[in-house]
């Protein structure tokens, strides 16, 4: 059974993208598993993974149809069973369209992993209440600091 894992935070700066890819880079090496950036203004899961400037495709262009899922999904070096699809560096959609239409691919896409993780936007708010879901699992990554608590 798939687990998807919404990784989390009251604010940004607390290290959500470093736990998100350093989880799912580890869980990979005996599990499939799809990492997707839902950070949508800030987004640098592509960064986390030496991988900017080296995709063509992205979550927008896949909203748009420009591409398959396989075009823009990015195999993450190093390994075999980590597969990325990152958010675009200029957005033209509206963020609860995408956002919407990122949750419809994670109830796609789930039947063809282990573990799914979603690098959500920092803060509570309504990019989380989209892409919330019972059976989805919330990550809250904090820092010690009491604003970030």
């Amino acid at each position: 059974m798939v687990i998807v894992f919404l990784i989390a935070s009251g604010k940004g700066g607390v290290g959500k993208t470093t736990v998100c890819s350093n989880v799912a880079a580890s869980l990979s090496e005996k599990h499939r598993v799809l990492v997707l950036d839902a950070d949508l203004d800030l987004s640098n899961l592509d960064l986390a993974f030496g991988l900017r400037n080296r995709h063509v495709y992205d979550l927008q262009d896949l909203y748009y149809r420009n591409c398959t899922f396989e075009d823009a999904a990015n195999l993450v070096p190093g390994h075999p069973n980590l597969t990325a699809l990152f958010a675009p560096l200029r957005r033209e959609v509206p963020t609860v369209t995408l956002l919407r239409f990122l949750r419809k691919l994670i109830e796609e896409k789930r039947k063809e992993y282990d573990y799914v993780f979603v690098d959500c936007p920092s803060g509570i708010g309504p990019a989380l209440e989209v892409l919330a879901d019972p059976r989805h699992e919330t990550l809250i990554v904090t820092t010690p600091d009491r604003t970030a608590i």
